[in-house]
């Protein structure tokens, strides 16, 4: 089996196992919450919402199949919710953690050319969606789980940087960066090159209110020694 089948199996499968073990429930959950990607707008500058066109490319053919197959039959006394979950912030690993590496080799300039949106959005206000939707019983269809403000890479890590006491630090063209993901920070280069501009425009009409709507405000959260 290819890597791509196992990519697409992985993410259709789960659904599946979900979806028969709710079948066999005596007493259904209220909602069945999916963890979905902001990828499937592709890589674009162009604001999104949820009903914004889709991109192309293989990880948005792989959301669109995801989508697809969890929308595909309803079940009955079951809220069906699938969160379109953008660039979440939080300590200890994540999307966060190769960023804030390169800022503390002080290499946290530009990142190719800087152009590419982060839709981010602190890891607190996104496990308050998934409770949010739990609870109201108004919650059903496909939300864009990403903060109220999507900023550029330029301005992202301006921003790290000076939460971190960083000067000035030169840009890490593409090349250097394909290189230094996969040597240093063992992860995908293009969660650093690829972007989105997104806003979650059905939660926030929904009465969702976010606690991390600063980006210097995240980050100074989540950069702070944890109290023990």
């Amino acid at each position: 089996m290819s890597i791509a089948s196992i990519i697409v199996s992985s993410r259709i499968d789960s659904v599946h196992v979900l979806k028969e073990a709710i079948d066999r429930c005596s007493r259904p959950p209220q909602a069945f919450i999916q963890a979905g990607s902001l990828a499937i707008f592709g890589d674009t500058t162009l604001l999104c919402d949820e009903d914004s066109p889709h991109g192309s490319g293989f990880s948005v053919e792989v959301c669109q199949r995801w989508e697809e197959e969890f929308f595909k039959e309803k079940i009955p006394g079951t809220r069906q919710v699938l969160f379109r979950i953008g660039f979440a912030l939080g300590r200890n690993g994540g999307a966060f953690e190769p960023l804030q590496k390169l800022a503390s080799f002080n290499l946290g300039g530009t990142v190719g050319s800087g152009k590419q949106y982060i839709s981010w959005l602190h890891v607190d206000d996104l496990n308050a969606m998934f409770l949010y939707a739990i609870e109201s019983e108004r919650f059903s269809g496909i939300y864009n789980a990403t903060g109220p403000q999507p900023v550029t890479n330029k301005e992202f890590m301006k921003t790290l940087r000076a939460v971190m006491g960083k000067g000035w630090a030169p840009p890490t063209p593409s090349p250097f960066v394909w290189l230094g993901a996969y040597t240093l920070m063992r992860t995908e280069p293009s969660l650093a090159l690829t972007g989105r501009n997104c806003v979650p425009s059905r939660i926030v009409e929904q009465g969702f209110e976010f606690s991390y709507t600063s980006l210097e405000d995240a980050f100074r959260d989540l950069l702070q020694p944890v109290s023990e």
